[in-house]
Order: C-alpha cells, then sequence, then structure tokens
C-alpha cells in the first residue's frame, strides 16, 4: 500500500509522456479556389499520372518522368517571386505516389495547392496567402503586456 501513490504517479508520468512523443505528421497543402481577379501571374499545374509521370501544365503540356521531376520544377520556379504549384491526381494515384510529389514539390517552392474536382483547372486558380506574405507592410500588433510592478521582498 505504501508504493501505490508512487505507482499511480508513475503511470501517469507515463501516460504523459507517450502522448507528447506522438506527434501528427502530414503534408502542408492549401486547397485551390478559383478568383475571379486573374491578375497577371503565371499558374503552374501539374497532374500525377497513373504511369508514374507527371504531366506540367505551364507554357504547354509537357510530360515528365520521376526521376526528372524535381530539376524541372527548379528551372520552372527559379525567377519567379510567388512561388505556388497547383497539383491534380487521377482517381486511381495511390496516396503515397501523390504525398512523395508533395514531399518533394515542397522543398522547392513556398506552397502546393491541391486542385479539387469542384474547381476546375484554369489560369484564375489561386490560394488564400497569409497576410504576411503578400502584404510587404505588414507589420504585426505587438502584444500589449501590462507592466508588472516591482515589489520590495524585504
Amino acid at each position: 500500500m505504501r508504493w501505490a501513490p508512487f505507482v499511480s504517479l508513475f503511470l501517469i508520468l507515463t501516460l504523459i509522456s507517450t502522448a507528447a512523443s506522438k506527434t501528427a505528421n502530414g503534408l502542408s497543402v492549401r486547397v485551390a479556389h478559383q478568383d475571379k481577379d486573374c491578375g497577371d501571374g503565371r499558374t503552374t499545374v501539374i497532374r500525377v499520372l497513373e504511369n508514374g509521370n507527371v504531366r506540367f501544365f505551364d507554357h504547354g503540356v509537357e510530360d515528365v518522368g520521376r526521376s526528372e521531376f524535381a530539376n524541372h520544377l527548379q528551372e520552372i520556379f527559379k525567377s519567379r517571386s510567388e512561388r505556388v504549384l497547383f497539383l491534380m491526381a487521377d482517381p486511381n494515384q495511390s496516396y503515397q505516389s501523390v504525398a512523395d510529389i508533395i514531399d518533394t514539390s515542397r522543398k522547392l517552392v513556398d506552397f502546393v495547392a491541391i486542385v479539387t474536382s469542384p474547381v476546375q483547372p484554369g489560369y484564375c486558380l489561386s490560394i488564400h496567402f497569409p497576410p504576411t506574405f503578400t502584404d510587404y507592410n505588414y507589420v504585426e500588433t505587438p502584444v500589449k503586456m501590462k507592466p508588472v510592478p516591482l515589489l520590495p521582498w524585504w
């Protein structure tokens, strides 16, 4: 009976450390939407094909193998200030193959956006950017803190 509090404390700490060590893993992507204002930006849309290739819709249609994908993507985005890649996939494509393309793309572009079926791929694709990315005059409001009075300790 003397060990019961220690055992319960040990079990609670074990559960807390186990829950804290299992962090969620996932892919950071955005969802594309059709915008009314096309602007003057260039959009790059890719489609992951069933045969393993990637089809680029940039200035035309071009199929690229997975081994050449990163080099081709780097060549397209090397001179762009807004580096957003729009991604579609064939319906029978495995999740792992699409995840591999997203993982490779995240190293070379700022944002990867998934084009869902209600959105028709075209020139006016857009994403919702965070305010610090698009507004160069954006200044975060400082957190207002109340001054803490110093009290004598003696």
